[in-house]
């Protein structure tokens, strides 16, 4: 895992900016922390600025140097008031050291999905129990990857549009997926086209690959390392995990 983000960090932020509705979810969910809470994976920042505002102390880790760059950005311009409430580090989820204790871990937005090998997957959570106190909490959100849309759609289309209001104008996109069922790998290409207020078209082309994950594979995962699962749910409305859930969110506690 490279930081494949930079060179679509904006254009990552134009996309998911406004995506909010699993933020009452992990704020319900940390309410009784009182300890620094940590986000791996945190981007440009979407859900550590509202834990901040409900009164977190937090710390955003990302391996790309351009998703810090926004969220460092919006911390001076659009949230002042918590430049003592948020902390951004620059690092690698697989391999981290940050010398303090966390009463809290979220692993959102299928952030997880980017650990391919197994060996990422234990070095990433050998790093989250040493980092995070006894009874501490763990939140890991992915994708639940039906067996319908394995099997019934190897290769998928999709089409977004999302409007920019800095040029007047809009972003297009467009996504391929191929399902590499033997390894469990997700390929992705996609296609933004930003279209200003002229008309003008430029295409931006990015690959990606995922690993997915079924629910007893992610359950002796996490068993493996000592963690206790609270709960599995399948939706941001706290609704148990059903075959065709869209989501699997582990609430895990470290014993």
């Amino acid at each position: 895992m490279t930081a494949e983000y930079d060179s679509f960090a904006w254009l990552y932020d134009i996309e998911y900016r406004n995506i909010v509705e699993d933020i009452p979810f992990y704020v319900e969910s940390f309410k009784d922390i009182s300890s620094p809470i940590l986000e791996l994976g945190c981007g440009t920042g979407r859900l550590l600025f509202p834990l901040a505002s409900n009164g977190h102390s937090v710390v955003g880790l990302d391996i790309s140097s351009e998703m810090l760059k926004i969220a460092r950005r919006k911390l001076r311009k659009d949230f002042p008031d918590l430049k003592g409430m948020v902390k951004l580090v620059k690092g690698d989820m697989r391999d981290f050291s940050l010398k303090m204790s966390f009463g809290g871990v979220l692993i959102a937005f299928n952030t997880f999905m980017h650990l391919i090998s197994i060996k990422e997957q234990d070095n990433c959570l050998s790093c989250i129990y040493k980092h995070l106190e006894p009874n501490g909490r763990l939140i890991v959100s992915v994708t639940n990857i039906t067996p319908e849309l394995i099997f019934s759609r190897d290769f998928y289309h999709h089409n977004a549009l999302f409007s920019i209001d800095e040029i007047g104008g809009y972003l297009q996109k467009y996504e391929t997926r191929l399902f590499d069922t033997v390894h469990q790998l997700i390929k992705l290409n996609i296609f933004y086209d930003i279209v200003d207020n002229k008309g003008t078209v430029t295409r931006y082309v990015r690959e990606m690959l995922l690993r997915y994950f079924h629910r007893y594979e992610m359950e002796r995962l996490f068993l493996s390392y000592n963690f206790k699962v609270s709960a599995l749910y399948g939706d941001y409305d706290f609704s148990s995990f059903k075959e065709d859930s869209p989501y699997m969110i582990w609430l895990l506690e470290k014993r």
